[in-house]
């Protein structure tokens, strides 16, 4: 099997470091492709005993750039790939594959060392764990990836959400981090595995344990148990969720649902109706197709 390296797009890597008013001289020579440049910027930076988060985050964008690699397959090797299984977060592999994409496991593990240096000295800039967490997920190291946003979660609860962003920027981000988490949790379920379903149920739990009102997470919850087809196990949380978040057409819907496939006919049409009242024409629309069934 032929491998080729992808050209790095400097001009994308530049914009992610557009806020650092600290490394200007940094994204100039990147923009001018100029590796042996960046190198030696690099190793001066490793010399420095107390790099800003810029930096940090510098060095591992440039670092997972430079690790991405493709692979030209024939027909039958693309057939063939299709129909790998993937040993999962084995940090003794040379490399993980993603498609047709790899990235090599070597330079990524140099790269996490170096953000992880980051993160500990500048635990309230997000985009250093969003940097983390999102690299762990394109590896598909799923456990270490929830792990991360599960202390990511904790973390909020002590800094009062009080992050810093590029050049530390305040930003604060209770909505902000919550939409990170869905669209993590989202990644998770659309991996289409069982096993990752207990993951996704960890994040949702963590979520409401520190935010209670989050009624996205109860549905989170109901859902991974809605997929194994145990609706009893669904409707706790999702009775919960309703406490906070009456008029939530998610939740009334998915317990208007759990109640059908139990079989609580009355119990369903209950709650359906309260869909109809409080939903949106798309809900409405569902929920009339099973009022009609149901009586």
């Amino acid at each position: 099997m032929k491998l080729k390296s992808i050209l790095i797009s400097f001009s994308l890597f530049a914009q992610l470091l557009l806020a650092q008013q600290e490394t200007p001289e940094f994204y100039n020579i990147i923009e001018a492709g100029d590796t042996s440049k960046i190198e030696k910027t690099l190793d001066e930076w490793n010399k420095i005993k107390s790099l800003s988060a810029d930096q940090y985050l510098g060095y591992f964008h440039y670092k997972v750039f430079l690790s991405k690699r493709e692979l030209e397959l024939t027909k039958e090797q693309r057939a063939a790939l299709d129909k790998m299984v993937l040993k999962q977060g084995n940090k003794n592999a040379s490399f993980e594959i993603s498609g047709e994409t790899y990235y090599d496991s070597v330079d990524v593990e140099s790269a996490f060392q170096k953000l992880d240096e980051g993160i500990k000295m500048y635990p309230d800039r997000i985009d250093l764990h969003f940097a983390k967490i999102e690299m762990l997920g394109k590896m598909k190291y799923w456990q270490t990836f929830t792990n991360e946003i599960v202390d990511l979660i904790k973390l909020s609860a002590v800094n009062n959400n009080n992050w810093l962003v590029f050049s530390n920027t305040p930003k604060n981000g209770k909505e902000y981090l919550l939409k990170n988490m869905q669209d993590y949790q989202l990644m998770l379920f659309d991996e289409q595995k069982i096993a990752l379903l207990e993951n996704m149920c960890k994040i949702a739990n963590t979520i409401v344990e520190f935010y209670p009102d989050h009624s996205q997470s109860y549905s989170n919850i109901a859902v991974t148990w809605f997929v194994q087809s145990k609706f009893a196990d669904a409707l706790p949380p999702l009775l919960k969720g309703e406490k906070y978040a009456p008029n939530d057409q998610v939740i009334l819907n998915n317990i208007a649902y759990a109640y059908k496939e139990l079989g609580e006919k009355e119990k369903a049409i209950a709650y359906y109706e309260k869909v109809m009242k409080i939903g949106d024409e798309q809900a409405k629309t569902k929920a009339r197709h099973f009022l009609g069934k149901l009586k």
